[in-house]
């Protein structure tokens, strides 16, 4: 049976607490270290209580379910802050690159794997991963893509959300393939070989079909 997406919990905790910043950040290492040793299916709220010293009730204060936790603990792994403006697309592609290849360690994709691996059979931690880290991840490279956008570097009348989707599914791809961190040669080489060319290609002509071309059409 598919589960509701979870409701992030913010602000004051249901019993009138004031977030503790240093425990919520126990709970998420606890929750990384279990899912790294153990996988998503034996990684339990308790556990993760227990390692962080905390109790049950302090997490589920914070946290409405496993999923969510597990959701929030990887955004904040790979949060990399504010998207790179250094003037040009090229500088903040390979700027995205640099900061994606020192997120990334063994524990990190560890840590991936196990959450990749669990998606499909979990629709509320597909759901909780999809709110808390796909979309800030699109929306941070999207701004990339809009600002080159608006300097005239490319064409609005790209799918920019979809170019900005390329180089995390290929880096992603090649660490649960290779078992390995992708290293910062092959980010380069994704950012010069595919998504430069593709953000620099005349956009696709979605409009209607010109008189020439229905006329070849049906010659």
């Amino acid at each position: 049976m598919t589960q509701n997406p979870p409701t992030r919990r913010t602000g004051r905790s249901a019993g009138g607490r004031r977030p503790d910043p240093a425990r919520e950040a126990a709970l998420r290492q606890a929750a990384l270290e279990l899912l790294a040793e153990v996988g998503y299916e034996a990684l339990t709220v308790e556990a993760v209580a227990v390692r962080a010293g905390a109790g049950k009730a302090t997490l589920y204060r914070r946290w409405a379910s496993k999923a969510d936790l597990v959701a929030d603990a990887f955004h904040t792994m790979k949060a990399a802050g504010e998207p790179p403006d250094t003037g040009s697309l090229r500088g903040d592609l390979h700027e995205t690159a640099l900061a994606a290849a020192g997120a990334e360690d063994g524990m990190s994709l560890k840590v991936t794997i196990g959450v990749a691996g669990a998606l499909d059979r979990h629709p509320d931690l597909r759901a909780a991963f999809h709110e808390r880290f796909v979309l800030p991840l699109r929306a941070r490279l999207r701004e990339v893509f809009d600002r080159a956008a608006a300097r005239g570097e490319i064409s609005a009348r790209h799918d920019l959300d979809l170019l900005a989707e390329v180089f995390p599914a290929l880096v992603l791809q090649r660490s649960l393939i290779t078992g390995a961190p992708a290293p910062l040669d092959y980010m380069r080489h994704v950012i010069e070989a595919v998504v430069w060319p593709l953000a620099c290609a005349p956009p696709p002509h979605t409009g209607p079909p010109s008189p020439d071309s229905a006329q070849r059409r049906t010659a």
